[in-house]
């Protein structure tokens, strides 16, 4: 069997098992740190519950080279596509395939990219926001450097407001970015003056001063293209990485050359 989630956010762990493997990785756990001892347990678990998979198939040596990916046309081209990486050291105490999704290779730093890009250019599509126009968020983390990015790449500006009390690292990278960041004194979120409420208010101003689409709220916490971003982006993007079968890829051109099959699917979220 196979257990298949969509990416929601953050970072992947992949785990699969195959029976044969057990009983020396049984063995050769026996001493190890409660850590390993624990990520191994939940593993094994997980491939009780979805069933064994073929063992790994993945390079082992360091003489095995993959060549560069093309030049991009642009900064926005680099979102997603991320690498997938095998954590050796994992995978032998566990005995299973632990993988990593590194969401740190985006651009901007997070897999709040993806979200961004998507908020962004379905705002522009749609009309909600027009080019130029000026897109606003609450947010003290990455989400706020992620549409600081995109929105100057596409030519928009941002307003970012957040609490006055954030690390400093963040909006700095806003500001990198171009983003014009308003620090607000933290309230409660019923409170008129929250950081996201404030987002919100500038939005509707730009609006009734230079009409429609001169401001857009971003509302990461209720847009749906959060979920999209990761519905048609990334959850595919992981199934292709690890593996679909022939009959699900539309033949078996398609289906990666690892040989794997997605077992487990841990993630954290944030938005």
């Amino acid at each position: 069997g196979t257990a298949v989630a969509s990416a929601a956010a953050g970072a992947w762990l992949v785990a699969s098992s195959a029976n044969r493997r057990r009983a020396s990785a049984d063995t050769s756990v026996s001493e190890a740190p409660t850590a390993v001892a624990t990520v191994r347990s939940i593993a094994l678990s997980l491939c009780d519950l979805f069933g064994a998979c073929p063992p790994p198939h993945a390079p082992t040596t360091r003489s095995v080279h993959f060549p560069p990916p093309p030049p991009m046309p642009d900064v926005l081209a680099t979102i997603g596509n991320t690498p997938l990486i095998r954590v050796n050291s994992l995978s032998a105490a566990t005995g299973c395939d632990v993988m990593i999704k590194c969401e740190f290779a985006n651009p901007g730093g997070s897999v709040k990219d993806r979200v961004a890009l998507r908020i962004i250019t379905e705002a522009l599509d749609s009309g909600e926001l027009i080019e130029g126009g000026t897109v606003t968020e609450g947010t003290a983390g990455s989400t706020g450097v992620s549409l600081a990015m995109v929105a100057r790449a596409l030519g928009c500006n941002a307003h970012l407001a957040l609490p006055d009390d954030a690390a400093l690292e963040k909006p700095r990278l806003m500001e990198a970015f171009g983003a014009t960041v308003e620090r607000v004194r933290p309230v409660s979120i019923t409170h008129k003056d929250h950081f996201v409420n404030v987002a919100r208010r500038r939005a509707e101003e730009l609006c009734e001063s230079n009409g429609r689409g001169a401001g857009y709220f971003a509302d990461q916490f209720e847009n749906t293209a959060n979920f999209r971003a990761h519905l048609e982006g990334t959850g595919p993007e992981i199934w292709r990485q690890c593996g679909a079968r022939p009959s699900e890829a539309n033949g078996a051109a398609v289906v990666s050359t690892s040989g794997r099959r997605l077992d487990a699917f841990i993630c954290a979220c944030g938005t």
